[in-house]
């Protein structure tokens, strides 16, 4: 039998999805592990794959070895940039430039991103914190002309200098951003080819690769989340996907973009911040997919997980892109972006109120400890919680009741 999976990590369960050789679809989920997320995986495959099987790593290998294709949607990128969890970032620019991240581009670096209440709220709302720190910011001179055209060389020994200024520092990546680079990205090449002899293992990040077009802002901030995110990404797809291949996967596993599309590990550190938000992304996928077999082209799609309720939209069988995504306050990119409209309200939001209202969300419970229903130590009140007290939720039935020891989930329909 052949399968493929498909395997979703959230901020509360990592689920997953196999379709076998004869149409027959299975799912099983199990609690995510934030602080290891390949282990949630691992998990999950295991529980899937142990149904009616005496030894549990055995079943997990055979289910792997018969794997065709193995695709991934993570949060790994997401949790890394919103918790400011990333790798220490040096950034080379243009002499002159070093202050773009600064700036900005007018309030769009202090509000950009926000929910329009809080985006209004300007005696309130605090200007985000840097990815970048000034003092790993350093300009050198160069300059390309909007056509193409080298105006002012690029000297090789300026270069060392910076560079070796910055490793001094102990930046864990470098996000390279040099005036019109994407007319000409000599300069830009020439600055990685000297950090790959003065730091062999340094990971760098040209905006001529990243996001060769116009706007010196969204560009630099696309390569320098790129260069935030990359290590902690490429580290867990890695770490993924030595851990399958030695319980038996025999493919590479694919990694779901924001644009709809699929990624291969050796590609992720350079694609890192197309990465970011790819979970969601994938319920869109799916949801074109079975609309267009049911003969529907218009379709709203609904997700909730549960930390958050995700809403995207397809129209004439096309997904709703975004112009110029945030992927958080003051951070717009450029990288192709299917839109979807993200809410904390989740089953894992915690209800609470401020003396004058009742409030849910954005807070989560999370994985760890969970709702209280799931007795994991969870004090706190959730959405979940609240369907259980209600009668909405029967813990004896809610999708398919407790397993049997040592079975999943079984078949969809089952």
């Amino acid at each position: 039998m052949c399968a493929l999976i498909g395997v979703d990590t959230g901020g509360t369960f990592t689920d997953m999805v196999l379709l076998d050789d004869q149409g027959r679809l299975w799912f099983d989920k199990a609690f995510s592990t934030p602080a290891a997320p390949d282990q949630g995986i691992l998990n999950v495959l295991g529980d899937m794959a142990a149904a009616g099987a005496a030894d549990r790593e055995t079943a997990r290998a055979g289910l792997l070895g018969r794997t065709e294709r193995f695709a991934h949607g993570t949060t790994v990128a997401t949790n890394a940039l919103i918790e400011r969890k990333g790798a220490r970032v040096g950034l080379i620019t243009t002499t002159g430039f070093e202050d773009t991240l600064a700036i900005a581009r007018g309030p769009i670096g202090r509000t950009g991103g926000l929910p329009h209440t809080l985006a209004m709220d300007f005696i309130h709302t605090e200007s985000p914190l840097p990815l970048v720190p000034k003092r790993w910011i350093v300009g050198v001179h160069e300059r390309v002309t909007v056509h193409g055209e080298v105006l002012v060389p690029l000297q090789q020994a300026e270069v060392e200098q910076a560079l070796s200024y910055l490793l001094a520092e102990g930046i864990e990546s470098l996000a390279v951003s040099l005036i019109w680079s994407f007319r000409s990205a000599a300069h830009e090449q020439m600055i990685r080819e000297v950090a790959r002899r003065l730091a062999p293992d340094l990971p760098v990040s040209l905006s001529s690769d990243i996001a060769p077009r116009m706007g010196e802002f969204e560009r630099t901030v696309t390569t320098a989340i790129n260069a935030y995110i990359g290590p902690v990404t490429d580290r867990y797809i890695c770490r993924l996907q030595a851990q399958l291949a030695d319980s038996g996967l025999r493919r590479q596993v694919q990694v779901m973009t924001s644009s709809g599309g699929l990624t291969l590990p050796e590609r992720v550190q350079r694609q890192a911040v197309s990465v970011v938000n790819s979970g969601p992304i994938g319920g869109l996928v799916a949801a074109r997919h079975v609309g267009h077999l049911l003969g529907y082209e218009n379709v709203i799609t609904a997700d909730m997980g549960g930390t958050s309720f995700d809403v995207g939209l397809i129209v004439q069988g096309r997904f709703e892109e975004q112009e110029r995504p945030f992927l958080d306050q003051g951070l717009p990119v450029l990288v192709p972006a299917v839109k979807v409209v993200t809410v904390g309200a989740g089953g894992g939001s915690i209800a609470s109120a401020d003396g004058y209202r009742l409030k849910v969300g954005p807070r989560s419970a999370g994985a760890v400890p969970g709702p209280a229903c799931y007795a994991q130590g969870g004090e706190y009140p959730t959405v979940t919680d609240a369907l259980v007290a209600m009668g909405i939720i029967d813990p004896e039935t809610f999708f398919g009741g407790p397993a049997p020891p040592g079975q999943g989930a079984g078949p969809a329909g089952d």
